[in-house]
């Protein structure tokens, strides 16, 4: 399943300009010199809500081929697999944990240190470092009847081959939890 680019169908409602308003604001303010961090900021500046001058930001940046779908402001990429199971989310953080502890890799990659567990009223966690420079992060979140949200997110991958090879292996091991 390839990442698809941002979506510029809708703005209107949201942002008060069609996508091709924005270009010719990003275009009059030479918007393709600066960095992510000041796009957005003068999006925000400009009276755009938060969650949109992000969403137009990379949207821009896709547009001008700063980056590709998937990728983001460092140049990484990073996936994301998520899965309901049975059971408080205690006991599946739990299990889940004690299970992933057990191994001395993740898909023949190798622990760079110790994986963490921390525990907050929200949510529980599973982070581990490899030795490839990624990063794992897995959360677990109560949902209604005993169930619970395991979301896996790999961080800090290399390319979106990287990616999609890691979001396969995450749905599947997931799976393996269910």
């Amino acid at each position: 399943m390839a990442v698809r680019p941002a979506s510029t169908r809708d703005l209107d409602g949201p942002t008060g300009r069609t996508w091709d308003e924005w270009l010719g604001f990003f275009e009059q303010g030479k918007f393709a010199t600066l960095s992510h961090g000041e796009i957005a900021q003068r999006l925000h500046d400009a009276g755009v809500p938060d969650w949109w001058s992000q969403m137009l930001t990379v949207a821009y940046e896709q547009h001008i081929g700063r980056r590709v779908p998937g990728q983001n402001a460092a140049g990484d990429f990073s996936t994301s697999v998520s899965l309901t199971v049975d059971g408080g989310t205690a006991t599946v953080a739990d299990r889940i944990r004690t299970s992933l502890n057990k191994l001395n890799s993740i898909d023949g990659v190798a622990f760079a240190k110790t994986a963490t567990a921390s525990d907050t009223p929200k949510r529980s966690y599973w982070r581990a470092a490899l030795a490839d420079g990624t990063k794992v992060q897995i959360a677990f979140e109560p949902r209604a009847d005993s169930r619970t949200s395991v979301n896996a997110t790999h961080d800090k991958l290399d390319s979106a081959v990287s990616a999609e090879r890691w979001r396969a292996f995450w749905k599947q091991k997931l799976s393996s939890f269910s």
